[in-house]
């Protein structure tokens, strides 16, 4: 029998929607929590409960903890350890950190000439308010977070301009990341892929506060249909980061699309809210048929 572990956080939705998908195709699956893995010198290895992870025919990555953290990083060289062994992982851990990380996400972007919003990164405050100024509008983002959490939107006319970096440089963020707040359409626009293949794009809506939308949890999602040159961008973007589950996450702006960042570890409410696709079940499909 095939035996499946599943990287996740006991009790999330995504995470044990995950293990059930494995589950009804009668495969041994385990919830592998990374609070809980140690790595053993001596028997070069990771264990889980006393248990090598190496016993497992494949490790399955859906969320490596309950948010995003520089901590993530370590877990992240554990699970390279089992992989290096011979194990296999989807994704492959090394290829994540560039999709936790907003300042390696962005660079990796750039240096394939993807659209994206005009981005400047600092350690140094004068330097990110002349960059606010310049962009009008402009959103400060933590290096590692999802779902909008800890970010600011800022305008150039802030009396407290100064201060407020200030303030968010004291809340942890040493880098400045500092992105032109884009006009777009009100709608953010996740593509989804599993390797190279195009599974469905799904946008999230909310219906007030049309400045902000983008920044705020929650709305309602909806089927979305790529244009082929939005299509085109985040095939580019999949395949720079060529990760197993990608999903890439873009708005619709007057001059075309932009990418916002390329990541890993989500999508599954979208997929299934937006688009009626079960997420988990198709994604055990892809991996158990790279099994065989």
């Amino acid at each position: 029998m095939v035996r499946i572990g599943v990287v996740g956080v006991p009790g999330g939705w995504s995470s044990e929607l995950m293990v059930d998908a494995f589950r009804k195709k009668a495969r041994a699956v385990s919830l592998i929590d990374m609070r809980r893995v140690r790595f053993d010198s001596a028997r070069r290895t990771i264990l889980f409960e006393g248990s090598d992870l190496m016993k497992f025919d494949a490790i399955v990555i859906r969320k490596l903890g309950p948010r995003y953290h520089p901590d993530l990083l370590d877990r992240i060289e554990m699970l390279s350890l089992v992989e290096e062994r011979g194990l296999r992982v989807y994704s492959r851990p090394k290829r994540l950190v560039r999709v936790i990380d907003r300042l390696s996400n962005t660079m990796l972007l750039r240096l394939a000439a993807l659209p994206t919003p005009p981005t400047v990164i600092t350690e140094d405050i004068e330097q990110a308010a002349q960059a606010i100024r310049s962009f009008g509008i402009a959103v400060l983002k933590p290096l590692y977070t999802s779902k909008a959490q800890g970010m600011v939107v800022i305008g150039s006319d802030d009396p407290a301009l100064e201060e407020r970096i200030t303030r968010f440089r004291a809340e942890g963020n040493t880098t400045i990341y500092v992105q032109q707040m884009a006009k777009t359409s009100g709608k953010d626009i996740s593509l989804v892929f599993f390797g190279q293949r195009f599974i469905a794009a799904y946008a999230r809506v909310k219906e007030e506060d049309a400045e902000n939308r983008l920044l705020t949890p929650g709305g309602r999602y909806e089927n979305y249909e790529p244009s082929a040159h939005m299509l085109d961008i985040a095939k580019r973007a999949q395949y720079i980061f060529n990760l197993h589950y990608t999903v890439v996450d873009m708005v619709e702006t007057p001059s075309g699309p932009l990418i916002l960042q390329v990541s890993a570890l989500g999508g599954f409410r979208g997929m299934m809210e937006g688009c009626g696709i079960d997420p988990a079940t198709r994604y055990a499909d892809y991996i158990l048929s790279r099994l065989k």
